[in-house]
C-alpha cells in the first residue's frame, strides 16, 4: 500500500465497507421504488373497483326497496313527534341536511 493510500484512508481498515454501503443504499432505493409502484398499483385497483362497489350497493338497496323491506338503520317513524320531544325538538324546526352520495349517508341536524 502506498503512502498516498494510507494518507487518504484507502485500504486501512475499510475492507469491503464501501461496497456494503453501496449495496445497502441500492437495496433501500429498490425497496422504496417497489413500495411506490405497489402503492400506485393498489390505488389504481381501488379506483377501478370503487364504481363496481357503488353499483353493487345501489342494486342491493333497490332490491330491498322493491321487496318493501326497510334499509338497515332506517329509523322507526311511527312515533316521530314523541322521539323529537324526547330530544327537546319540535316538528317544523329548521334543519340542516348533508348528503354523502358515495357513502350512501344522510346527516340531519335540527335546531333546538
Amino acid at each position: 500500500m502506498s503512502d498516498w493510500e494510507r494518507a487518504h484512508g484507502r485500504g486501512v481498515g475499510l475492507g469491503r465497507a464501501p461496497v456494503r454501503i453501496l449495496a445497502v443504499a441500492a437495496a433501500a432505493a429498490l425497496a422504496a421504488g417497489l413500495a411506490f409502484v405497489g402503492h400506485r398499483l393498489i390505488e389504481g385497483v381501488a379506483l377501478a373497483i370503487e364504481p363496481l362497489a357503488i353499483e353493487l350497493e345501489r342494486a342491493r338497496r333497490l332490491a330491498r326497496a322493491a321487496l318493501g323491506q326497510p334499509l338497515p338503520g332506517t329509523p322507526d317513524l311511527s312515533n316521530l313527534s314523541g322521539r323529537l320531544a324526547a330530544q327537546g325538538l319540535a316538528p317544523g324546526a329548521p334543519v340542516f341536511v348533508r348528503i354523502f352520495k358515495r357513502e350512501f349517508d344522510l346527516e340531519l341536524q335540527m335546531q333546538l
